[in-house]
Formats: C-alpha cells, sequence, structure tokens
C-alpha cells in the first residue's frame, strides 16, 4: 500500500490524501480488504496513528533544517499549509548508530551508507540480486533505475511487462498492474 502510494505521488503526480483517494490508490493491490481497510481507517487508534504520523514529518529534525542543495528534488525544508515539513523523499534510519536522515534524490549508496551508520553490519551481507522475473514477481511496479540497481545495469524487463512513459524516464509494470492503473491500452499491445 505504501509503495502504490509513493507511485502515486512520484510516476503520475496525484498524492492521495483522503480514504475515497486511498481506495482509488489501492485498486488491484493483492490481498488488501477494502472494506476492512476503510473500517479500520474510521478507528480512534488509527487516526492517533495517522495524526503522529503526520505531525512527525511537519517536525523536521536539524539536518533538513540547516540541509542546502542546489538540485531539484534536494531535500530541503519545505513550507506548506503553515508548517515546516520534509520534502519527499526522506529517510530517517533509526538504530544504535543514531537517527541517519537521507533526504532528497540522492544516489543509492547514501541510503546504503545512512541505514549503515543507523545499523552497523547491516549491509554486510545483502542478499544477492533477483532476476528481473523474481523481481516483477515481488514488486509489480519498477522504474528502469530500480530494476538496474536490483537485477544488475544489463537487466532487461520480462516478456509481458508494460512500459510507461512517466515524463523523467521508463517505468515497468505487469500487465496485471498496468490493468489494476488503467493502463489497459499499453497492457493490450
Amino acid at each position: 500500500v505504501l509503495r502504490r502510494f509513493r507511485e502515486q505521488i512520484f510516476i503520475f503526480g496525484l498524492g492521495p490524501q483522503t480514504p475515497d483517494e486511498f481506495e482509488a490508490a489501492t485498486q488491484g493491490v493483492p490481498g488488501l480488504d477494502h472494506a476492512r481497510w476503510r473500517a479500520d481507517q474510521a478507528r480512534p487508534e488509527v487516526a492517533a496513528a495517522y495524526q503522529a504520523d503526520w505531525a512527525e514529518t511537519r517536525a523536521p529534525n536539524d539536518y533538513v533544517r540547516n540541509l542546502k542543495h542546489d538540485s531539484p528534488m534536494n531535500g530541503e525544508l519545505k513550507h506548506s499549509e503553515g508548517h515546516d515539513r520534509y520534502a519527499l523523499p526522506t529517510v530517517i534510519f533509526r538504530g544504535p548508530g543514531g537517527d541517519q536522515t537521507v533526504a532528497g534524490w540522492v544516489g543509492y549508496e547514501e541510503y546504503v551508507a545512512g541505514l549503515e551508520a543507523a545499523l552497523p553490519g547491516a549491509t554486510a551481507d545483502p542478499r544477492p540480486d533477483p532476476t528481473p522475473d523474481q523481481a516483477f514477481a515481488r514488486w509489480p511496479v519498477l522504474t528502469a533505475k530500480e530494476l538496474a540497481v536490483l537485477c544488475g545495469e544489463t537487466a532487461t524487463p520480462p516478456a509481458g511487462v508494460v512500459a510507461h512513459d512517466w515524463g523523467d524516464g521508463l517505468v515497468y509494470f505487469t500487465a496485471a498492474e498496468a490493468r489494476a492503473r488503467g493502463l489497459t491500452e499499453a497492457a493490450a499491445a
């Protein structure tokens, strides 16, 4: 579900904000019981958890408050709706090594370094790279860059995968995922 939201924001430019938008964004997610999920969204403890997350995103740490970059999507402090907030994407790794913030469009190596600093040894024994078939069985949507990072620079998508140009490169969808996203013309091709 979180990956689907991320894709809605970064690929399609639509950030789901309401329960109806959440539901529309998650059509076709395998195993998701929409009726149960909608009922759970109305529970007070879920509302409290959501509010806590919302508040955390509007309390940026000193690293982000002092970050200065000239590049787009740089991770610098943002202001919206009368609040300071983290920019997307921002990941905070927490562990025995403390909090490590990785903000903005940065190289994969910076995420690895942040994880390793927060949890020393976490990256010492990575699992082997999946094949493209294995990657798409696990993640039905991958950007060209994700495919290259996961499976190797020369990896190509398996047969039947639908390519979609989102304006900043290619993103690949399994046929089922393309249909769930309304990319039916591409899926039929």
